[in-house]
């Protein structure tokens, strides 16, 4: 029995580039890579399959293990295929040709999408930008000028950087959602 290829891929993405994450899988089920699983940081397993559009999707939730296999049989029942969740994420997809555009979403409203960008605000940025602030800043403003100092003022630049990067393009999304309503 042959063994399939297969390819890894190391990519980073932030909790607020879920669609580019989605846009990103699914132009690699088109070049005949379908997505198997993704592993913090950034490591991702394709493989080799027939060249399709496939639509993924990806949904924040806080479900419990008790309601998970109400959540994962709810997707099911609509056509979706259950692939892997990771770090609050779960992965979805489904072929394009067999649906009506409609139907290429997991989201049954516009309200659902901009409820799950509120979720991972709530969740991700705040508790992030809390650490942040009782953490890493008070370190840097009354440090002294040592070796950790430099190593803290370089995670006090990167990390205003990528906070700034989540707020403003989960600000675009949810003005992009709220347009549609």
């Amino acid at each position: 029995m042959a063994q399939k290829q297969t390819k890894t891929y190391f990519r980073l993405w932030t909790v607020a580039d879920f669609e580019t994450e989605e846009a990103f899988l699914r132009e690699q089920h088109k070049q005949g890579w379908g997505f198997v699983k993704y592993v913090l940081p950034g490591f991702y397993t394709f493989e080799a399959c027939t060249p399709e559009d496939v639509i993924y999707q990806l949904d924040f939730t806080d479900t419990g293990c008790s309601a998970h296999s109400t959540y994962l049989q709810m997707f099911s029942d609509y056509g979706w295929e259950y692939v892997q969740s990771v770090n609050g994420f779960s992965y979805f997809r489904k072929p394009a040709a067999a649906h009506e555009p409609e139907d290429l979403t997991i989201f049954s409203d516009t309200q659902s999408k901009i409820d799950m960008i509120v979720k991972i605000t709530k969740r991700r940025l705040i508790p992030s930008l809390l650490i942040f602030l009782t953490c890493v800043l008070p370190y840097v403003m009354h440090s002294q000028f040592d070796g950790l100092w430099v190593f803290f003022a370089a995670m006090f630049v990167l990390y205003i950087i990528l906070m700034t990067h989540i707020a403003i393009t989960l600000s675009k999304i949810k003005k992009k959602y709220q347009k549609g309503l």
